[in-house]
Order: structure tokens, then sequence, then C-alpha cells
């Protein structure tokens, strides 16, 4: 729907256009002005599409009202009114790209002949302005993601030959050279897995670099955003040695502006590159993984990399054991010697695929952190395992991957540590209260040490920790006790007191209260 101006200093003719007008099924309103200043205001105010002027009128004439409207408003369909005389007028106002021109006196036919004229012109430039910002777009954003996506694919062997023929022409890449393979690392916290700023940034960085040394484009890695694959042209005679000062100088001007760090992985040369994307693919990151083993920041070549296993198959019972134990006593002085005893112990056929290691370690660690449940909030114990998570995906190195779990069993021997001795006073207290009230009950250290969740001989340290004397011995010094108050206030025999205080054998209580006091319990009830 279109909006028409019409501009007449004749009040009679304004209104019969304007009607007109205001009929056509494709005008939604119609605004009307008496002379070109007027007009110059209303197109000011109003969303203006097309323009019916005269040419002779006072205060601003149509050709003068023509001349404003075309500098400020080129897209404006102007149509010209004018009787016979004025036509010399109407030449020059043609000269202003005046879409139309009618003599007067008007028929109305001419003027809907011209609306209808109007309206499919501003159409067709509407259409043709909506294809030039969607090419302009596509340009800018389309086909740059599609060819992204594309060599994603490729570098994967989703591609089929031809496919990937097609994309090589389309996008102007190299016949023959290399694929490199950068790894990008968060220096803020050394988070491989977060999301890295501007990823635009990082490919105009690495593609300024790398110009002098045959960059022909790069792409994010579509699964793994920290991942940039860099195609470089290159013959068989290229001297891969000068890309070691180029990812220094690169890594320096990363440091400081991008607050990144890379490594790197370069593939064997190709003859035709677009047809081994997959096995260059990997060879550019297995070359890079190995920069795990050897060093951050470094380029590794995949002629010189040794083969990385592809996982783990070793079982890490012994090192399970005793890290809990060490982990359960506190004692983080041993922790270190363990930790490096489990990594012998996985890699002990060689090296293995970073990420495979990763996982297997933090499944030991996961393990093994259970020892601290008993004393931690459950809040406090999600937290450990999730940063105990977070820190072995954050390492880059085997160094890093070392300390990071040595430092979180560390963390927890030392919450154990620090818990346990008031964690300890608690139990005992509910332990040693339960004897007190069950004395007379079949008691037994192991019973006990079950109910309370502690092992017998960890229980009976514990009770001479807290209480000076063996749980046995507390016992029976209990149930002495308790024994001298019913013979001082009952008149029951002998064997039924010590029934009543828990002895099953009558000759035992003899032999340990007489053993306590000297005498027999007849003898003590005697001379109380």
């Amino acid at each position: 729907m279109h909006h028409v101006l019409i501009v007449d200093d004749e009040p009679f003719q304004r209104r019969v256009l304007a009607n007109i007008a205001r009929k056509h099924p494709e005008t939604l309103a119609v605004y009307e002005a008496a002379n070109g200043k007027l007009a110059l205001e209303a197109v000011r105010c109003h969303p203006v599409d097309v323009v019916v002027t005269d040419i002779k009128m006072p205060m601003m004439d149509g050709l003068s009202f023509i001349e404003e409207i075309h500098r400020d408003y080129p897209a404006l369909k102007v149509v010209i009114l004018s009787g016979y005389r004025q036509f010399e007028y109407a030449q020059r106002a043609l000269r202003f790209v005046a879409f139309d021109y009618l003599v007067k006196p008007v028929r109305e036919d001419h003027i809907v002949k011209m609306l209808d004229d109007a309206y499919r012109a501003i159409r067709e430039e509407e259409a043709q302005r909506r294809e030039k910002e969607d090419l302009a777009y596509q340009l800018k954003y389309a086909l740059p993601v599609y060819r992204e996506h594309q060599l994603n694919k490729w570098i994967k062997g989703g591609l089929t030959r031809e496919e990937a023929s097609g994309l090589w022409q389309q996008a102007g890449l190299p016949q023959h050279g290399y694929v490199l393979a950068l790894s990008w690392t968060n220096l803020a916290d050394r988070d491989r897995t977060s999301r890295q700023p501007d990823p635009d940034a990082i490919m105009r960085l690495a593609e300024r670099c790398l110009a002098p040394y045959g960059f022909a484009g790069c792409f994010q890695d579509a699964e793994r955003d920290h991942i940039l694959y860099v195609l470089l042209r290159a013959d068989s005679h290229f001297q891969d040695e000068r890309l070691d000062a180029v990812l220094d100088e690169m890594n320096v001007a990363a440091a400081k502006t991008l607050a990144l760090n890379a490594s790197a992985g370069l593939s064997r040369w190709r003859s035709s590159l677009h047809e081994h994307g997959k096995e260059a693919g990997e060879e550019a990151m297995l070359a890079a993984a190995y920069t795990f083993y050897i060093g951050a920041s470094r380029i590794v070549r995949f002629a010189e990399a040794p083969a990385l296993l592809p996982g783990v198959h070793v079982g890490l019972a012994k090192e399970e054991e005793a890290m809990e134990e060490t982990l359960r006593q506190g004692l983080s002085d041993r922790i270190g010697a363990i930790v490096e005893a489990v990594f012998e112990r996985l890699l002990q056929k060689g090296c293995v695929v970073p990420e495979a290691l990763r996982s297997r370690i933090a499944h030991y660690a996961l393990k093994v952190a259970g020892v601290m449940a008993p004393f931690a909030s459950e809040a406090e114990y999600r937290e450990t395992l999730d940063a105990l998570e977070r820190e072995h995906a954050r390492a880059d190195t085997l160094a890093a991957l070392k300390d990071a779990l040595r430092r979180g069993m560390e963390r927890i021997a030392d919450h154990i540590r620090a818990t346990r001795s008031h964690k300890h006073e608690r139990i005992m207290e509910r332990c040693i209260r339960y004897v007190d009230e069950h004395y007379m009950d079949a008691l037994h250290l192991e019973t006990i040490a079950t109910a309370f969740h502690f092992s017998p001989n960890y229980l009976n340290t514990l009770f001479k920790q807290y209480t000076g004397m063996t749980f046995g011995k507390y016992l029976s010094d209990l149930r002495i006790r308790k024994a001298v108050e019913l013979l001082k206030q009952s008149d029951a025999r002998v064997y039924e007191v010590a029934s009543k205080v828990g002895f099953v054998d009558e000759k035992y209580f003899y032999r340990v209260f007489k053993r306590k006091f000297g005498y027999t319990p007849e003898e003590y009830r005697r001379i109380m």
C-alpha cells in the first residue's frame, strides 16, 4: 500500500485528483498541498511514495519543489502536471528524473494508469533492492557460513571427490599444501572448553601472521570451537621450519590482544589437498595433540610425532586403594608419589590421546573422592567433584594434568584432616552414649564398628583417643560400675547382678570384679 501527495494551487483540481487517487486499490493515504513549500513540509512529515505536482504555483513553484525533493528523496516517483504552454518547464522537470508527465486537463483513466505504472515501478524497485540486500547478505554472511560448513564436512570425510573439487574451484583453495591445526587455550583461566572470544579476530590474526607462508584460508571446527584449521598453499619444497617462529609471533600477539595461546599440528604435504581432507585433518589434530606431552605453544609435525594410543585399558585398583587410605588419614605428603604411580601405570604402554587420558584420570579422581562424603555436606562434596572435573578439563599438558590431580587430592585430604577431629568427636559422643545405654546387652566391637561405619581396629583406636582406654576396657569398667550400684542399692544375688549389667559368665564377673577392687562381690557388699 502506498502514500500519494497531490500538489496544486487550484483547490478544485487538487480535490479531483485526490479523490481519483484514493479510489485506487493500492492507495493507503492521500495528502494535499497548495504550493511547493507546503508540499515539501508534507514530504518531510509523511511517508510519501508518489508526488503529483503542478508546475506554476505561488510561494514555491513545482520546479523548485522537484529540485528539493530530488536531492533529499531521490526514490520518490514524481509526476508532473502541466498545460500545453508549460511544456518547456516540464522538459526542465524531466531532467530531475520525473517519473511521468501529464497534460492538463487530465482524464481519470490517465491518472489511474499513471498510478498503476508508478506502483508497479515501486514494487519492482523494492524487489530489486531486496535482491541486492539478499545478495550482499549472502556475500557477507551466508556464503562464508556455507563454505565453513562444507569445509567442516570435507575435513571429516563428508564430501565426495566431486563435491570437494567443486568447493575448491568455487573458493579458490590450494591444489597442494598442508593442513595446520591451531589449538587455542584461554590464558585467563586455561579453559580449553570455554567459548573463545571473537572467532573472526582469531582468524584475522592467523591470516596476518601466516600470509607470507602460503595462507589460503581458515575455518573453525564446528564441534570444537578452540580448534582452527588453516590451509597452507605450498609446494613439496616448503621450508616448514619457519612456522615455529610464526607461531611464536602469533602467540605474542594473541596473548596481548585476545588473552589466547596456541599449540599447533602440521599434516604431511599433499599434492592434491582436496582429495585428502579427512587424512590431513586427522594428521594435523594428532600432531597438535602431542603438544600435550612436550609442552604448549609448540608446533609438531605429524611426520615427527609418535603414534598416540586411542584409549587406556588399565586397571587402577591398587592405586585407588592406596589413594583412598591416604585421603582417609589426611596424609597430604604421600599424595604426590601415588599420583606419579597412577600416571606411570596409565602410560606404561605409550602416550595416549589426551582426551582419553583426561577422561581416565577424571574417572579415577571421582572414584577415590568418594571417601570425602562422610566428612562433608552434600554441597561441599558436590562442589569438590565439580572442581575436579573443571580442573582436569583445563589441563592442556601432562604436567598440568598431574598437578590438577595432585592438588585436587590434597584439598580432599586437607578437608578430611580438618573436619575429622570435630566429626569424630560427635560420632564418638554418639557411640559412647549408645554403649552407656546398652551396656547390659551383648555388645561387640565389630557390631558397634559396623553401626558407625568404622573398621573395628579404627574404632578401638578412637575409643582410646577419646576415653583413654580400649573399647573392651571401657565396656568392662562401665559394667563393673553399674554392678557396684546394684550391689549397694539391691539385695539381688551376685549372679543376678552380673546378668543385669551384661556379664554372661558369672565366674568371669568374679575375676574382673576382684581384680579391680581386691574383693569378691559378696565381700564388697559386706564392707560397704
